[in-house]
């Protein structure tokens, strides 16, 4: 992960790539939990707001439905790049809410 990358990517730099794993890596064995925003607890885009953060120093709100239409929308698996992030819809066959 650290080597590919698209050279249009936020996270083309080595740095920033490194930077991102070694935040992701100081959060490990944090529990789930909802609507956490600490090392007590943290929930899945309250986790992502603090490593956007913390990484490029940009504040995105928490929500996963907010996140989802902050960045174009990805339509192929295989155009999925370094930092790019994975959003689901549905608890449900019916549902199409992001959560």
């Amino acid at each position: 992960f650290l080597n590919n990358y698209d050279k249009n990517s936020v996270f083309e730099d080595y740095f920033l790539r490194k930077k991102l794993i070694e935040r992701i890596n100081d959060w490990l064995g944090v529990r789930y939990r909802c609507p956490g925003r600490s090392r007590k607890g943290v929930d899945c885009s309250n986790f992502v707001s603090i490593l956007l953060e913390e990484t490029l120093g940009i504040n995105i709100p928490a929500g996963s439905g907010t996140q989802a239409n902050l960045f174009p929308k990805i339509e192929k698996i295989e155009e999925l790049q370094f930092g790019d992030l994975v959003f689901f819809s549905g608890r449900n066959k019916r549902s199409k809410r992001i959560g």
